[in-house]
């Protein structure tokens, strides 16, 4: 089975983005019949992560979008630099 890739970019880190984001990713249903790309850091995702949600998702660090996987939430980092 093809699976929809879907790009999301993590907007203003210091915005409601990434809350909204993974919020709607936390939900039991969420991401099992697309590949969800989200564009931006790593950190700064995994920070809002353990802020926002107790569940248990889990990240995926990828170079491309073709390395997305579905069931994870895919990162594309798009800056390595603290923040």
């Amino acid at each position: 089975m093809s699976h929809i890739t879907i790009g999301v970019s993590c907007g203003d880190i210091n915005g409601i983005g990434l809350e909204v984001i993974l919020k709607a990713l936390a939900l039991k249903k969420a991401g099992k019949d697309f590949r969800i790309i989200i564009y931006g850091s790593t950190k700064v995702v995994a920070y809002h992560k353990n802020i926002i949600t107790q569940e248990n998702i889990q990240f995926h660090s990828i170079q491309t979008a073709q390395e997305a996987q579905p069931d994870r939430i895919n990162i594309i980092n798009c800056w390595p630099d603290n923040v």
